[in-house]
């Protein structure tokens, strides 16, 4: 029984003809997206810009979130905090 339903998740599992056709196709087409510019982003504005402004999101974002968000990270908080109460128990026991 088993193996009948691996053989069958592995016959299915394998990707249609025109599928992996279109994939090759796309990738003959596709252009290399660098052009040549190793590290030039290093050298642009957004690049340093970015660091400001997801920091600034990461930080001010429990400010716009709603009860559903808090309820996910005092879960969260929760069992991290649960995690360190066992620790010490848990190693002991092993």
């Amino acid at each position: 029984m088993a193996v009948v339903i691996f053989v069958s998740l592995s016959i299915s599992a394998q990707p249609s003809t025109s599928w992996a056709a279109d994939q090759t196709a796309k990738a003959a087409k596709r252009e290399d997206p660098d052009d040549g510019k190793h590290g030039g982003y290093l050298l642009e504005p957004e690049y340093y810009g970015n660091f400001v402004l997801n920091t600034y999101r990461i930080v001010f974002s429990p400010f716009r979130w709603d009860a559903e968000h808090w309820a996910a990270a005092g879960l969260i908080a929760a069992g991290i905090g649960l995690m360190m109460f066992l620790d010490e128990p848990v190693r002991d026991f092993w």
